[in-house]
């Protein structure tokens, strides 16, 4: 139980990576994150490094109780969302639209949660230099 290994995420990283790879520009990269509790398992992965400068953050967490699951399956279950919601994303032409806050879904009969979002870090860098420090906050 803890964080996912560095060996771990890299492992799930490579499954995705393949499995995306007509999808996905070279210069993007597909990173994966993860920990296993006695209650629950969260998972995140980051899409990143395409022309847009999007940066896509999807996460999902399967508590064990609810879900009736041990850790080891509810860690498949929670990287399975990810994919989906990811496969959603780039099917949508990536014009799909991100909440950003968790929502409640079911997937192979399990309950989990999911949140994912959208972000232009370069842009958001450059509004806050155009802003500057006084912004009036």
């Amino acid at each position: 139980m803890g964080v996912w290994t560095e060996e771990e995420r890299w492992s799930f990283e490579q499954v995705f990576a393949e499995r995306l790879e007509e999808q996905l520009a070279p210069s993007e990269r597909v990173s994966v994150e993860g920990e296993t509790r006695a209650e629950a398992v969260e998972a995140k992965l980051v899409l990143s490094g395409g022309a847009s400068g999007a940066r896509v953050v999807i996460e999902a967490k399967v508590e064990l109780e609810k879900a009736g699951l041990d850790a080891e399956a509810a860690r498949f279950l929670a990287l399975d969302a990810l994919d989906l919601v990811l496969l959603e994303y780039l099917d949508s032409g990536r014009e799909m639209r991100f909440r950003g806050v968790w929502e409640e879904r079911e997937l192979e009969g399990k309950a989990l949660s999911v949140r994912a979002e959208r972000t232009f870090p370069e842009l958001e860098a450059q509004a806050d230099a155009l802003l500057g420090p006084d912004r009036g906050d």
